[in-house]
């Protein structure tokens, strides 16, 4: 029994970890749009942290995964991202520089999304109108409201996660 799970715990090789990337972008390409946010939670981090492998077929595989993400979700920003479990993943000290450029690439794309989210659920909340009074910068303001804009933005994701 003890082996059974020490081998479940040992790292996986190159070759194993292919398949197992290959299985992941099939299980993708099979995914319905309904569920492609509850799978994308799951497969996306564990998909760039597989960038860390030193083999090139481990690497291109990620590539490919990415690059059919990139396809399904270009024009539906209605699916999210996992962006907490990315930031956490860029955040890593010992995380790899591609790792760290791949996370800051779906970040932003999280980030974008996220917003939409908070933009909708602020309109239920408040009006359109109130809405406007509330959550955006005023146009005749004399300078860039960018960083308050994301300090409001994120406390109100926290509050909505809380």
């Amino acid at each position: 029994m003890a082996e059974s799970s020490a081998a479940a715990a040992a790292p996986r090789s190159d070759a194993e970890t292919e398949e197992l990337l290959d299985r992941m972008l099939t299980r993708l390409a099979l995914c319905d749009d309904s569920k492609l946010e509850a799978l994308l939670s799951k497969l996306l981090p564990l998909t760039i942290s597989s960038l860390s492998s030193q083999s090139l077929a481990v690497r291109n595989k990620v590539l490919e995964i990415l690059s059919h993400v990139n396809k399904r979700v270009k024009h539906q920003p209605e699916i999210g991202l996992p962006f907490m479990d990315l930031w956490k993943m860029y955040g890593e000290l010992n995380a790899p520089p591609m790792v760290k450029n791949f996370c800051i690439i779906y970040i932003e794309m999280a980030f974008e999304r996220i917003n939409l989210k908070v933009l909708f659920i602020g309109e239920r909340k408040y009006g359109t109108n109130g809405f406007d009074k509330h959550f955006k910068a005023s146009s005749a303001a004399p300078r860039d409201h960018h960083e308050d804009s994301c300090k409001g933005i994120f406390q109100n994701i926290f509050s909505l996660l809380s």
